[in-house]
C-alpha cells in the first residue's frame, strides 16, 4: 500500500508492507521534489532619490533610479520596476532672468521754459 502526503513545496511517500495475520510491516518516509517547485519570495526594490536638477531655471529634469535588492523567486510578487528603470520629474519651472541689453536716449528738451518743466529719457532695448 503507498500513501502520498504533500506539503506546499515536498512530497512524502509513506510505502508499508502488506498488513497479514501475524506479520509486522516496516514504514519509511521518503522526501521528494514536487515538480520543481520553489519557495515564493516577493521582490525587494526601491527607487532612489531624486539627483539634482539639470537646469538652473526654465525647466529642467530630475531622475531617480530603481535598484532591485533581491529578485522574486517562485510565484513572488515582481517589483514593480525593472533593475536600473529611471523616472524624470520636472524641476526649476520658474522662468530665467533675462539680460537686457540696450542703451538710453538722449534727453529730451524741456516741457517749460520755467517752474516745473520735465525732460524724458528712454530705454530702447536692442
Amino acid at each position: 500500500m503507498t500513501r502520498n502526503i504533500s506539503t506546499d513545496a515536498w512530497e512524502c511517500r509513506l510505502m508499508a508492507g502488506e498488513f497479514r495475520r501475524g506479520v509486522t510491516s516496516s514504514l519509511k518516509v521518503v522526501p521528494q521534489r514536487i515538480n520543481n517547485l520553489q519557495w515564493a519570495n516577493d521582490c525587494v526594490g526601491t527607487w532612489s532619490e531624486y539627483g539634482p536638477c539639470n537646469q538652473t531655471c526654465g525647466g529642467g529634469v530630475q531622475t531617480a533610479t530603481y535598484t532591485i535588492m533581491h529578485p522574486a523567486t517562485g510565484d513572488g510578487a515582481q517589483c514593480e520596476a525593472a533593475a536600473a528603470s529611471t523616472q524624470a520629474r520636472v524641476c526649476n519651472t520658474q522662468q530665467c532672468a533675462i539680460d537686457c541689453n540696450g542703451a538710453w536716449s538722449a534727453w529730451s528738451d524741456c516741457s517749460a521754459a520755467c517752474a516745473g518743466g520735465s525732460q524724458t529719457a528712454r530705454f530702447i532695448i536692442t
